[in-house]
């Protein structure tokens, strides 16, 4: 689904239960854990849904898939008996090798931004702290070392920061936390009152993405990194779980230029051409999520503009001209893309330096 809820697309359509997706650095495959072959597996599919095909074929229990920066390995956790262990296998299922070792559970891994560790969480000292290993399996070292347990590590994309859950298991409940990377400055997002679990971070890191029982039902829900503007992005779904955040080829018609177009609840309007500090004005005929992202020719999201929670009418965003990184971008054609609900407008804009 889109960042904020909408465009929803179910990819696989059997009866198994296809768990813990996370999407490839470029966006094309997704992989996730599967019981489609009698015991739990690891499976990749293109991320439109087709090329199903399997990575593991043990007996095991395999689960947690993570893909390396550069998208050749994967790591993931396997069970067998009272053990989970971390393993690395090429992007094809091939070469797997094993990283941790030890009658104790390491589990969820997550690698770090130049693919030499991986980040994990272990009981192995009577509950569960964090951990990293390097990428051959050697020095595996704790993070953390303090009251609770501390579940589904995940680095920030620049690799400065770690988020996590602060689980409870007797009360079913966990908070969701952001700390350093090395384990100092640590700062609750959400305070435990219900069950905030699985977080990720958005891809400019400025969000993080969990799944929360706090309406009954499992769903998703991401907050900012203060702890406020809490969304919630799916509704009435049955249980929604382990969300991932990744960046998706952009969607089929961002690339064909149009004109502003009106209708369906949905309007977006603008001067063309456009230069720095011009609005972009829209309307909105209910109150919902809605977000505004900026594309070049080669279809590259190159600046969200905008993504919250805006009540019915009428709007207006400003453009600088710059990147999310706040390069001034040169004079040329540009794609503007408004979401709401399940309502999307794109037009083409010639930018103006």
């Amino acid at each position: 689904m889109d960042p904020n809820g909408s465009n929803q697309t179910r990819l696989t359509t059997h009866s198994a239960g296809d768990l813990s997706p996370a999407i490839s650095p470029n966006g094309g495959e997704i992989v996730f854990e599967s019981t489609g072959f009698g015991n739990q597996e690891i499976l990749v599919l293109d991320s439109d849904g087709s090329n199903l095909r399997r990575l593991t074929t043990t007996t095991a229990f395999e689960f947690c898939a993570a893909w390396s920066p550069d998208g050749a390995e994967i790591a993931f956790c396997r069970a067998s008996g009272n053990a989970c262990t971390i393993h690395v296998i090429s992007a094809n299922g091939t070469n797997e090798r094993q990283l941790t070792v030890g009658s104790h559970c390491d589990a969820i891994p997550d690698w770090s931004i130049d693919g030499s560790t991986i980040l994990f969480h272990s009981d192995r000292n009577g509950h569960n702290e964090i951990y990293v290993v390097n990428a051959d399996g050697t020095d595996p070292r704790p993070i953390t070392d303090s009251p609770g347990d501390k579940i589904g590590p995940k680095w920030s994309p620049d690799g400065t920061r770690i988020v996590y859950a602060l689980t409870d298991f007797s009360s079913h409940r966990a908070g969701i936390h952001v700390m350093n990377g090395d384990g100092t400055s640590d700062i609750a997002l959400t305070d435990g009152s219900w069950n905030d679990e699985a977080p990720d971070w958005s891809v400019d890191g400025d969000r993080i993405v969990f799944n929360s029982n706090r309406n009954s039902v499992s769903e998703i829900y991401s907050i900012d990194l203060e702890g406020n503007d809490l969304l919630r992005l799916t509704w009435d779904q049955g249980d929604s779980r382990g969300p991932n955040w990744g960046a998706v080829p952009v969607p089929s018609g961002v690339n064909e230029p149009t004109e502003a177009n009106t209708g369906q609840g949905l309007e977006l309007h603008f001067t063309n051409p456009i230069r720095a500090g011009m609005p972009i004005r829209f309307n909105l005929d209910r109150e919902a999520g809605a977000s505004i992202q900026v594309f070049d020719s080669h279809g590259r999201c190159v600046r969200t503009l905008l993504r919250r929670y805006l009540g019915a009418g009428a709007h207006a965003s400003l453009w600088d001209g710059r990147d999310d990184a706040g390069r001034m971008l040169p004079s040329a054609l540009y794609h503007f893309r408004l979401v709401s609900g399940a309502t999307s407008r794109t037009a083409a804009l010639v930018h103006l330096r």
